[in-house]
């Protein structure tokens, strides 16, 4: 599951990213303003929140209680009904969305920058915009990780019932900082895959692509 939802998340936010930066400028050759970079990958971030939702649910009910993705969804929908699916939408859609930001939006304004102002190779443009928007979008997306998760653990609501309640039952046991528990491993995680993925993204699209290069 967690190779389907990384691989399956990629592919749709490459795909709802692209169709909203091509809606923004209309089918017109034209740039994107940083804004506009930013945005679409916001979006499009978001609207793969749902499928990451239900992926990362099934997931994370594996790694509490163990069997195949069948057996963790039959259990959980056996616990908590068929609603149960959606449980961390709205966590999953916005760290979704500012994770997708990052690397469809931070990495390559960054990059752009260092390479058109101060002349920096593509590849440490690429490294260091993977940082920023690791650490940025890392750090902005963390207390909604941190929020989904303990949902999305918690399916029988016996702790965590909402998002709101999530928020204030963790400030209440851990403070500010229980929002960022395990942050330095999931930004340092996060900085690597941005930076595959842009690289990723740069290396091969002039060779699935070649018309539009």
């Amino acid at each position: 599951m967690s190779a389907l939802n990384m691989g399956g998340l990629t592919g749709l936010q490459f795909v709802f990213s692209g169709w909203l930066q091509k809606t923004i400028t209309g089918g017109t050759a034209r740039k994107l303003s940083s804004a506009e970079e930013i945005g679409a990958g916001f979006v499009g971030g978001m609207m793969s929140g749902p499928a990451c939702c239900v992926w990362e649910l099934i997931m994370i009910q594996q790694q509490v209680h163990g069997g195949s993705a069948a057996a963790a969804t039959s259990r959980m929908i056996a616990k908590a009904g068929p609603a149960v699916r959606s449980r961390g939408l709205v966590s999953s859609s916005l760290r979704e969305g500012l994770y997708t930001a990052g690397y469809l939006g931070i990495v390559p304004v960054v990059q752009r920058e260092l390479e058109t102002k101060y002349g920096v190779s593509k590849v440490a443009g690429a490294v260091v915009g993977s940082i920023a928007s690791g650490v940025i979008a890392g750090t902005l997306s963390h207390p909604l990780d941190t929020i989904k998760t303990c949902m999305q653990g918690d399916v029988e609501r016996k702790r965590y019932t909402n998002m709101a309640q999530t928020a204030r039952s963790i400030h209440t046991e851990y403070g500010m900082g229980g929002f960022f528990n395990g942050w330095f491993w999931r930004t340092s995680r996060m900085c690597c895959a941005v930076f595959i993925l842009s690289e990723s993204k740069r290396r091969l699209a002039p060779i699935l692509f070649p018309k539009y290069f």
